[in-house]
Order: C-alpha cells, then sequence, then structure tokens
C-alpha cells in the first residue's frame, strides 16, 4: 500500500496504531492524517497526544493503523 492510498483511506478520519520510529523503537500513535505530498515514503498527521504535526516514514519498515473499520499492516522487513 503506498502513502496515496493511506491518504486517501483515511478521508480525514482519526486514526490510531503504532509505527517505527528511526531509531527502531516502536511507538504507539493516535491522530488525523494530513495530505502532504512532498515525500512520497511519508505520511504527515497530526498527533493528538503531542498536539504537534509528525510524520512517519515507510522506509523505517513498520507501520499498523485502524482507520474506522479498515486494518492496516505494512511491514517490509
Amino acid at each position: 500500500m503506498t502513502v496515496d492510498q493511506i491518504i486517501k483511506l483515511s478521508q480525514g478520519k482519526f486514526f490510531s496504531g503504532e509505527f517505527k520510529k528511526s531509531d527502531q523503537t516502536i511507538r504507539k500513535v493516535w491522530g488525523k492524517i494530513e495530505n502532504d505530498n512532498r515525500h512520497k515514503q511519508t505520511i504527515t498527521f497530526f498527533d493528538m497526544r503531542k498536539k504537534d504535526y509528525r510524520r512517519i516514514s515507510l522506509k523505517n519498515g513498520y507501520l499498523k493503523m485502524k482507520i474506522g473499520n479498515w486494518e492496516i499492516t505494512y511491514d517490509n522487513q
């Protein structure tokens, strides 16, 4: 699944999940995906816990998110 497909699927809905950071630790997340097309392998979202914008890079190899009834798992390990 590509970043564009995830953005299209989210349609401005909130999501929850976890992803691998660049230091290889797993971080839980809850937020809202924003449409930012500057980076093709990065998902930009507003983190509801940190109250700031963050990015998830698919280059790090792991992402699991739940958007409404959809559950997405990206595991490139």
